[in-house]
């Protein structure tokens, strides 16, 4: 009580010494202990109001005006027919494979939904028709009975130059179908031998090119065909959380879309994850995908669900190298059928958006009358993409460092000099002060032995001379 009432006396918070001035009545003591408290009241009140938004709302998102780049990677485009499977492949399968000629019908409906991943379509291929044993390879079977790229896509032309597109569109199994990519670096690679791929490079456009889109011929048309359009960041894969930007319907002959990226400055990084409320691409490590991307983080969830389960994954999923993410055979596919539901469920991944992403949003399409149809359409850009979002802090550790300390010396003269000052009171000069203490006492217990410390001395004339040590160490001789 002593070292706190010294404590106040001498500290520069405001009104302290009034505390414990003992000359002061006890009621005006009390009522600056009462202004005191309150101002430490406040102080707090503020300091986690200013906490709090330094952790809710310490970036702002707001338009780059300072972009200027030539050269902008062209979206990633994937095309996901409805129903890739092909009849002409299945009639064949089934007439070589089955010998019950009554359930070939039967079978055929159910095969033609294989490529849809509908779980419960296998179930009942096993179940009605004994044609699937229980160690089939479905992804094997799956490029069996599917379409092959010249089945669908016959010519492209990209900024104004003429491809075969089975040339540049890779082929990917997904979470929503078989479909065909291009420029994403999400492809199969365990395909069979009469697939070519090719080597992935981003594709990027310039403001010199001729022309900024993807133009496509299907190799057949087909009023009742119907292909998911997905436009979507190179860097991102396709699953069940994108939404296809288009459902075209042999109506529509061109797609014109604009791109919102958002980017994130590097000084960003000293925040958490969860202030900025995004993560860049290199911060955490996904075991089935290259960079992190908010898709792709969603889609290992569900991967990781999957293997905690039924100790597999469904076959659209890809297979990492160390084996540890192993596709499901027909008989583990019951484990995923009863378990959908847990597998599906986004509740618990903690997946937060990429710090770096762009949304690629439609802004208008040609449509012809339903009694038209178009052999193919076209996907190109609504206007050179130069228009772009910064994500920067507006309210870093040092805004929250200058701020607390304002509040804390306006109301309490608080300052860091006073939070070193009540350390040293408590520890430093307690310590130096106990040990100046001990050594004084011992001083004390020392002069006292020498004050009752003397001598006699007998002189050899009969007399007894006495000897006192006196403080300060002075000798007195008495006879």
């Amino acid at each position: 009580m002593e070292r706190l009432r010294m404590f106040l006396k001498e500290t520069t918070l405001h009104g302290a010494k009034f505390i414990a001035d003992r000359r002061r009545p006890i009621y005006e003591r009390f009522m600056w202990f009462l202004c005191v408290a309150f101002a430490f009241g406040i102080t707090m009140f503020v300091v986690l109001a200013l906490w709090e938004k330094f952790q809710t709302k310490a970036t702002i998102t707001g338009l780059d005006t300072d972009f200027n780049t030539w050269d902008v990677t062209f979206p990633a485009l994937t095309l996901c027919e409805h129903d890739p499977s092909n009849q002409r492949i299945i009639d064949e399968f089934i007439q070589k494979n089955m010998n019950n000629t009554k359930r070939i019908h039967e079978t055929k409906k159910l095969l033609v939904n294989l490529t849809h991943f509908s779980y419960k379509t296998l179930k009942e291929i096993k179940t009605n028709s004994g044609l699937l044993q229980d160690n089939t390879n479905l992804k094997t079977l799956s490029y069996q009975l599917l379409s092959p790229c010249y089945a669908l896509l016959a010519e492209c032309e990209f900024k104004a130059e003429i491809f075969n597109c089975c040339d540049i569109f890779n082929p990917v199994f997904t979470e929503v179908g078989y479909c065909f990519t291009f420029n994403s670096p999400y492809f199969d690679t365990d395909i069979p031998l009469s697939y070519t791929l090719k080597f992935f490079k981003p594709e990027d456009i310039r403001l010199t090119d001729s022309k900024w889109n993807m133009k496509i011929t299907l190799a057949r048309v087909d009023p009742r065909m119907k292909i998911s359009v997905f436009i979507h960041d190179y860097e991102e894969p396709v699953g069940i959380d994108l939404k296809p930007q288009h459902v075209w319907d042999s109506r529509v002959d061109s797609i014109i879309f604009s791109p919102k990226s958002t980017y994130t400055e590097a000084m960003a990084r000293q925040l958490s994850i969860r202030q900025r409320n995004c993560v860049f691409h290199d911060e955490i490590v996904l075991k089935s995908s290259m960079l992190y991307t908010y898709t792709a983080c969603m889609q290992e969830c569900r991967m990781d669900a999957a293997l905690d389960l039924c100790s597999c994954i469904p076959h659209f999923y890809p297979e990492n190298g160390d084996k540890q993410y192993v596709h499901c055979n027909l008989k583990q596919l019951s484990c995923i059928i009863e378990n959908i539901k847990a597998i599906v469920d986004p509740k618990g991944c903690g997946c937060m958006l990429g710090c770096s992403n762009t949304v690629y949003e439609v802004e208008k399409h040609n449509e012809y009358s339903p009694f038209e149809t178009v052999v193919g359409f076209e996907v190109e850009f609504l206007s050179w993409p130069s228009v772009r979002y910064k994500r920067e802090i507006i309210f870093g550790w040092s805004d929250l460092l200058v701020a607390c300390g304002g509040v804390a010396g306006l109301y309490t003269g608080f300052s860091l000099v006073s939070a070193i000052e009540f350390i040293y009171y408590f520890t430093i000069r307690v310590y130096c002060m106990s040990f100046k203490s001990e050594e004084r006492s011992k001083k004390r217990q020392k002069i006292k032995n020498l004050q009752d410390l003397h001598v006699t001395n007998a002189n050899t004339d009969g007399s007894v001379m006495i000897i006192n040590i006196l403080p300060p160490f002075g000798i007195e001789f008495t006879n």
